[in-house]
């Protein structure tokens, strides 16, 4: 993992501080935008969070949900994870980055992806996630889209790299769409084989990969929660 500890002009290790001594930090270092990224996981910090130790307060990625504190200004999310009829569930005001919330390295992998097994078996299989290993960059999954960010998580991965036919919304449109997928048939196979041969560059292609650009709107998202903050407390 990169060292960036260089980069900044002040780096401390917080973890084991007390909460009088962590927010005294931060205002010391005179902190103009405070980013959660623990939200209510073990070890979270949100005592310090609710005595508002910085002028700007921002929650995102560590956390699937609302962080319940009127003391966090914003929540960072997408147009996809959280939709605008979703917004009431977020106690904070929610800013969308324009393509993405995270952003991912691609896996040092050089092998090419392997043939979809129903060349030689002649039947269709299906694989569950649950341990990284089984996890290897070529299959596609398909995923049913539920409320809240955790239950998109799926779907937004997909939209960026272009699969949006592999997110269903209903529990029957996942059975029509994996057994639509599960039949045996020629049409079927090119497909999946062509899903194989492409995947990789697609999704490296993707927003999901381009750090460059995931920096830029991150950052500028940044920069305009914090210009609409300083004009609401001019006003």
């Amino acid at each position: 993992m990169q060292d960036f500890r260089p980069t900044f002009a002040a780096c401390h290790t917080g973890d084991l501080w007390s909460e009088t001594r962590l927010e005294a930090q931060i205002r010391s270092d005179e902190i103009d935008i405070l980013v959660d990224l623990s939200g209510r996981m073990a070890c979270n910090r949100l005592p310090v969070f609710a005595v508002n130790p910085a002028p700007l307060q921002v929650s995102w990625l560590g956390y699937f949900a609302t962080a319940g504190l009127p003391q966090m200004d914003a929540i960072l999310a997408d147009q996809v994870c959280v939709p605008a009829d979703e917004a009431s569930m977020y106690v904070e005001h929610v800013v969308r980055l324009p393509h993405t919330r995270l952003c991912m390295s691609p896996p040092g992998v050089t092998e090419a992806p392997a043939a979809p097994p129903m060349l030689t078996n002649g039947f269709i299989t299906f694989g569950c996630f649950q341990t990284l290993p089984k996890i290897n960059a070529g299959v596609p999954t398909l995923t049913l889209a539920l409320p809240g960010m955790l239950g998109r998580q799926g779907q937004f991965m997909l939209e960026n790299v272009g699969l949006r036919d592999w997110v269903t919304h209903s529990e029957v449109g996942y059975v029509q769409q994996a057994v639509a997928w599960g039949q045996d048939g020629k049409e079927v196979c090119e497909k999946l084989q062509g899903l194989r041969g492409t995947l990789r560059s697609q999704a490296a292609q993707s927003p999901l990969f381009d750090s460059a650009r995931f920096a830029r709107d991150w950052w500028a998202t940044l920069q305009g929660i914090w210009r609409a903050s300083m004009k609401s407390l001019a006003a």
